[in-house]
């Protein structure tokens, strides 16, 4: 995703970062009216798939579903506060897209959502900000670039 994206310090906002993949909603307003149209479907089409099939995949799986072995293993040596941040991120992708399902919109809605939202945590985690705009560590540039490359392997796989 970063190869496709560049760098991401490049988007001021995580807003900026989804309208460049073209998740954001768009609109076709004229004078008084104002109408807001599906996705604006701009920017990389890899990413933005990418985006919505995990955003699928944590809608199969309940609010409270335990980690697998198999993500324990692959968390085991990235930095513990990348991991804080990626299940905030799971915790709360999950319980959003259960709300909106229960509010009774159509399932490609929910989950095209949902990916707007994980674009909005990507740029986060890629920006090591969280949503409260406080940096989650102070980090040296060697542990930095330790913890973008496990960033990238775990978007990767």
């Amino acid at each position: 995703m970063s190869r496709k994206s560049g760098d991401f310090s490049r988007f001021s906002k995580a807003k900026s970062f989804v309208s460049f993949i073209g998740l954001c909603p768009g609109e076709d307003s004229s004078g008084n009216r104002v109408r807001h149209t599906a996705i604006t479907k701009a920017g990389n089409s890899r990413v933005r798939s990418l985006l919505v099939e995990c955003a699928g995949s944590l809608r199969m799986h309940s609010v409270v579903t335990a980690k697998s072995v198999r993500v324990k293993e692959r968390q085991k040596n990235a930095s513990a506060a990348i991991v804080s941040y990626a299940d905030k991120c799971t915790l709360r992708l999950r319980k959003r897209m259960l709300y909106l399902s229960q509010k009774g919109l159509p399932y490609n809605l929910v989950t095209t959502a949902g990916a707007r939202e994980l674009a909005c945590f990507v740029w986060g985690m890629m920006n090591f900000v969280d949503n409260r705009k406080t940096a989650l560590n102070k980090i040296d540039e060697g542990e930095l670039s330790d913890i973008q490359k496990t960033v990238e392997e775990f978007i990767a796989q």
